[in-house]
């Protein structure tokens, strides 16, 4: 019966020091600060914890508190706000390949296992430029994800914004003060 007991107990306490260390980063909502490797550049990230989702965004982030609006004022139309008309050129699927891509280097050079998990990840564009000014990334506080660190999500943003050729934003997406571009992962 001790044995048994022993045994519990083990496997309890192993089960929740590998949750612990899962969720060491982001179980906790604040302000996440670090160092850029490359650069030496100091950065701050916001984590938003909402009942085990995460929201992690650069807390200079210029976008992500302001309301999706055309820039002169008028209210956006129904076909607008729920997709039915693009605010990308049909022609620039490369550009969303190449941002994807991105995201999924940076899996592959982690090596990690992320069998049934989904993260999503939302670009802020710039309507007049089509550069990305602005990334987010949502995901669960239980999942793989969860174990890398805030230095490595800022680096993953940096490359949104210094590496991508600027996306076609059709000629609606330009009266727009910003636009998404926006797509889950799931494995």
């Amino acid at each position: 019966m001790e044995k048994i007991k022993l045994i519990l107990v083990l496997t309890f306490s192993l089960f929740f020091i590998s949750l612990g260390y899962t969720q060491s980063y982001y179980q906790v909502s604040g302000i996440l600060e670090g160092t850029d490797r490359a650069t030496g550049k100091s950065f701050k990230l916001v984590c938003e914890n909402n009942f085990g989702q995460v929201r992690l965004y650069n807390f200079n982030n210029s976008y992500v508190r302001v309301p999706w609006e055309r820039k002169d004022g008028q209210p956006i139309s129904e076909e607008i706000a729920f997709g039915y008309v693009n605010t990308f050129e049909s022609n620039d699927d490369g550009t969303f390949q190449q941002a994807r891509d991105i995201f999924l280097n940076r899996l592959t050079r982690n090596k990690l296992d992320f069998v049934g998990y989904n993260f999503r990840t939302i670009l802020y564009i710039n309507s007049s430029t089509g550069k990305v000014t602005d990334v987010e990334f949502i995901f669960l506080d239980s999942s793989p994800f969860a174990n890398w660190s805030p230095g490595t999500y800022y680096e993953i943003m940096e490359d949104y914004k210094n590496n991508m050729p600027a996306f076609k934003v059709s000629s609606t997406g330009r009266l727009m003060n910003y636009v998404l571009r926006s797509w889950v992962e799931e494995w």
